[in-house]
């Protein structure tokens, strides 16, 4: 056997790597069934999203239990958005066919938020009482 010089093995080695870097038909294959696996699973997650009708609903059901009647189109249409990334699909099944309060919360709806209390003391301070008025004395007759 020849003993090769330090370039040439350099360039075996790199023609060598070269070369396993090919991809065969064994990898392409693998690489194809990788990415249908993907697909399925990504095809398979989206399927337990909810619908923007079911969202829309359920917020309208939610809306109507908390007695919220003055909506804003533009923000119901971003909760449902938020709704359709958000939310499991049960749980807004859930949230649209509730009936009070309790269903909500039981579903994973957070409660409505109470409204503020009265504050104890008034926000404007009394006026100070008003002093005494000395008496005047009596204007002397003319």
């Amino acid at each position: 056997m020849t003993r090769r010089s330090l370039p040439a093995r350099r360039l075996a080695l790199v023609a060598r790597a070269l070369t396993a870097a090919r991809p065969t038909a064994a990898r392409l294959t693998a690489a194809r069934l990788a990415v249908a696996l993907l697909a399925v699973a990504l095809f398979v997650v989206g399927c337990a999203k909810p619908t923007g009708d079911e969202c829309k609903k359920a917020i309208e059901n939610i809306d109507r239990i908390h007695g919220i009647t003055n909506t804003v189109p533009v923000e119901t249409a971003a909760a449902v958005r938020k709704c359709r990334t958000a939310a499991s699909k049960e749980s807004v099944l859930c949230m649209r066919d509730a009936t009070d309060e309790a269903a909500l919360t039981k579903c994973g709806g957070q409660p409505a938020p109470a409204a503020p209390a009265a504050p104890a003391t008034p926000a404007v301070p009394a006026a100070p009482a008003a002093p005494a008025t000395p008496a005047v004395p009596a204007a002397p007759a003319r």
